[in-house]
């Protein structure tokens, strides 16, 4: 696992980025700049999300922008 995947994503990066929802999994959000797409929204942890064995998380990793 990489280390320098961001704590946080909004739901449309992590989605993007081939993370799954768990089904009525609970958490909190809070409001921030997403290290993905740079927007403000709504954003979970990124371990809130189910990463399917053949997801890549270096690409998530990479897709860290510098804000």
């Amino acid at each position: 696992m990489s280390k320098n995947i961001p704590p946080y994503l909004c739901s449309d990066c992590a989605e993007s980025l081939g993370g799954v929802w768990p089904e009525e999994h609970r958490a909190t959000f809070h409001y921030d700049i997403c290290p993905h797409c740079g927007s403000n929204k709504a954003m979970a942890a990124w371990d809130d999300w189910d990463w399917p064995d053949n997801t890549d998380l270096n690409k998530l990793a990479r897709s860290t922008r510098e804000i």
